[in-house]
C-alpha cells in the first residue's frame, strides 16, 4: 500500500480450517514506536497467523489493535494480541455488537473452522472505546477513527491516516467479495458510510 502501511488480504470464500476464520482483509501500520493492527483475525490461531506475517516485516511489537467492526474476523483474535501487551480500541457500538452476537459467532466458527482450530479463542473486548470519533498518535503517525455504521455491522468504523491519505474500511468496502447484507446490516447507513468516507 505505502511504505510502513500493509494490507493482509485473506482468502476469498468462507471460513475454513485452513484460513482459521481469516477470510477478510486486515491491515497494519509500522510506526517509530510499534505496530498498529487493524482487526485481529477470526480466531486466536488466526491472530497468531497474522502476527507471523507482521514479523516478516518488523520485529516491533503490536502496540494497538483497532476493531473496525463487530464481525468475528474483526475481533476474536484480540486475546492473542492482548496477551502480548497490545491495547484494544473500538467504538462503543462495535463492543455492543460483539457482546450481542458472540454466541452465534462462536457457534458458527466451531462449525465452519472447527473445534480444534478455535482452541484459545475467547472474547476480549476493547480497553478503550469511543462514541463517534477518536484520534491518537503513535510514533509520528496520526490515526483517526470514525464510526460510520450502521452499515454492514452496527458499529462499522473507518481508520484514516491523514498524512498518508490511506483509509482502512473494514467491512464498509468489499473488494473481490460479495457484500454481506445481513439482518443487522443497514443499507441506508451504508450509503451514509460511503459519504463519510468520501
Amino acid at each position: 500500500m505505502s511504505e510502513q502501511v500493509y494490507a493482509v488480504v485473506g482468502p476469498y470464500g468462507g471460513r475454513t480450517p485452513q484460513n482459521l476464520g481469516n477470510n477478510a482483509t486486515f491491515g497494519f501500520v509500522v510506526t517509530d514506536e510499534g505496530v498498529v493492527l487493524i482487526d485481529s483475525g477470526g480466531t486466536y490461531q488466526g491472530a497468531e497467523a497474522i502476527d507471523r506475517l507482521i514479523k516478516q516485516v518488523t520485529d516491533k511489537p503490536v502496540k494497538y489493535v483497532l476493531n473496525s467492526g463487530g464481525q468475528d474476523h474483526r475481533w476474536l483474535g484480540n486475546g492473542y494480541f492482548k496477551e502480548r501487551g497490545a491495547r484494544v480500541i473500538a467504538s462503543e457500538a462495535v463492543v455492543a455488537d460483539q457482546h450481542k452476537r458472540l454466541q452465534d459467532q462462536m457457534f458458527m466458527l466451531g462449525n465452519q473452522v472447527g473445534e480444534k482450530e478455535i482452541v484459545g479463542t475467547e472474547p476480549v473486548y476493547a480497553d478503550e472505546t469511543f462514541t463517534d470519533s477518536m484520534r491518537f498518535i503513535l510514533g509520528s503517525t496520526v490515526f483517526e477513527l470514525q464510526r460510520v455504521g450502521p452499515a454492514h455491522t452496527p458499529g462499522d468504523s473507518l481508520v484514516w491516516l491523514p498524512r498518508k491519505k490511506i483509509v482502512f474500511t473494514g467491512d464498509v468496502v468489499f473488494v473481490g467479495r460479495i457484500p454481506g447484507v445481513l439482518a443487522h446490516s443497514k443499507s441506508k447507513g451504508w450509503i451514509n458510510a460511503f459519504d463519510a468516507m468520501a
